[in-house]
């Protein structure tokens, strides 16, 4: 990897519980709760959209909510050059990677990453476009 480009993420929207309120009254309405225990101070975001009747889909919608809210932080772009261990077009669209940096406003990172495009600058060099893996939910409608 020759040049990684974070995200810029605001603190001011963190959260690390996502309350979500579906369609219903009372005791029959759709709701989730979704917290995380990260020994921090318990910051709740609520969630609301009435026309949501099922509980899978809430639980989604509210996971993807807690993920932005959290601010962890996401690769959006990185550059790879040829190497042995990852050849130029070793990847698709789709794949899962594990990608590793040092970042100095950070520290050490490791964030599994789904290519979602990529593009050839170079016979040893090319950009891929990611987004985190665990953004991605399947198979819960």
């Amino acid at each position: 990897m020759t040049s990684v480009v974070p995200v810029q993420l605001d603190g001011d929207d963190y959260a690390n519980e996502v309350f979500g309120l579906g369609a219903g009254e009372g005791r029959k309405i759709v709701s989730t709760r979704l917290p995380v225990m990260d020994g921090r101070l318990r910051r709740v975001a609520v969630f609301t959209n009435k026309a949501i009747t099922r509980a899978p889909l809430l639980d989604s919608l509210c996971r993807d909510e807690l993920l932005t809210r959290q601010g962890l932080q996401e690769i959006a772009e990185i550059e790879v050059v040829d190497h042995p261990n990852a050849r130029i077009g070793a990847w698709v669209p789709g794949d899962d990677i594990l990608v590793q940096a040092d970042l100095p406003w950070l520290g050490e990172i490791a964030i599994w990453s789904r290519v979602i495009s990529w593009t050839l600058l170079s016979e040893t060099r090319a950009k891929l476009t990611l987004a985190r893996s665990d953004r991605f939910m399947y198979g819960t409608a």
